[in-house]
């Protein structure tokens, strides 16, 4: 074990000289970089934290202190692995990767103030790659989290503040892919790969997404192949272009958006389905909540093979309305496909659907 509490390293006039090595051999190591007290004891003045973790269970905790634009590399290898910021400002950029394992890495009340965070886990099917930003965390720029060959892979940003957001699953998985996004600002461009080569261990693979109240200021745009998908807007705010394509697969995907608003393009494509069972939804304000959504531009919705239904609008004017303000383009592709609308649904744009069995609409 190594710990560092209430000490300046490196502080040479105005810039940062100082550097930390640590490296652990295997047996399951902890590492604590902390400070008790206030003032200068909380200084961190290195330029550079390198942390090498060996085999085993590991730990890695940084809390209290101001890091001064330090750069954080920290490596993990197989075990049950953790890596906590608390506490911690002025930090330049923080890398965690994860070798044989996965791990989970938590920001809390920390600082990224000019750079961003990486972090990538190589599991070989050992473990869950788990990335939290959460209690007011501020990220500048990039928050990149890539998984290969993970049980699953779970991101969450709530309550936080972040530059642009890259999310990445390759490879073998069971669980799936999981985002949580609640009560945050996401400032660039927001990116979901979910791309899975086999599913393994009896397990779905499937990408869950859920937003609650976050405001994007570009495009967001999720991706997901040889997967379902259970995607749930709440209260967002989309500045730029919204973009959901689940395009292979034979599983059933799930698309529900209520109280939110569209300022840029909307286009939603789900996969092929199978069958009766494996069908696709689209629901847009089929829940009871207290506000309604509006799509300033073009919406377009295209659904593959299946039975699919498109939901528009429910049976209250003021908590279950959807405006389109633009054009509203349907196209429901193979299989029986229904779209239908209740009182709450105003198309102030054209309407127009093709290749649908069972519409509602005068289109």
């Amino acid at each position: 074990s190594t710990q560092i509490s209430n000490t300046q390293i490196g502080l040479d006039g105005n810039r940062n000289t100082g550097l930390i090595d640590i490296r652990n051999g295997d047996g399951g190591s902890d590492v604590l970089i902390e400070s008790t007290g206030p003032g200068s004891g909380r200084s961190l003045h290195a330029n550079k934290v390198t942390i090498l973790n060996g085999r085993g269970g590991n730990t890695v905790d940084v809390r209290n202190i101001r890091a001064r634009q330090t750069s954080f590399l920290i490596g993990q290898q197989t075990g049950l692995n953790s890596t906590t910021f608390e506490n911690v400002d002025r930090i330049r950029d923080i890398k965690v990767i994860h070798n044989d394992t996965a791990g989970i890495v938590t920001l809390k009340q920390t600082t990224i103030e000019s750079g961003g965070i990486f972090v990538q886990s190589f599991g070989q099917d050992t473990g869950v790659s788990v990335l939290k930003l959460e209690d007011n965390t501020s990220v500048a720029r990039n928050v990149i989290h890539v998984g290969q060959d993970v049980v699953g892979h779970r991101t969450e940003i709530v309550n936080s503040e972040v530059g642009s957001v890259r999310l990445d699953t390759r490879g073998t998985t069971r669980q799936g892919a999981v985002v949580v996004a609640r009560n945050s600002a996401v400032h660039g461009l927001f990116q979901l790969n979910h791309r899975p080569t086999s599913i393994v261990g009896g397990g779905t693979g499937a990408a869950d997404v859920s937003v609650d109240n976050v405001t994007f200021d570009r495009a967001f745009n999720v991706r997901l192949r040889n997967s379902g998908s259970d995607i749930e807007i709440l209260d967002g705010t989309f500045q730029g272009s919204f973009n959901v394509a689940a395009t292979t697969g034979s599983k059933s995907d799930t698309i529900t958006i209520d109280d939110s608003e569209f300022l840029g393009a909307v286009k939603i494509k789900t996969g092929t389905g199978a069958g009766s069972i494996e069908d696709d939804e689209i629901a847009i304000e089929q829940n009871a909540h207290a506000g309604a959504t509006q799509f300033h531009r073009t919406v377009t919705i295209t659904t593959a093979g299946g039975n699919d239904s498109i939901l528009l609008g429910g049976p209250n004017l003021l908590t279950r309305r959807a405006t389109f303000d633009a054009a509203l383009r349907v196209n429901g592709g193979f299989g029986f496909d229904t779209v239908s609308h209740d009182v709450g649904f105003f198309a102030m744009g054209a309407v127009r659907c093709s290749r649908v069995e069972m519409s509602s609409l005068d289109c």
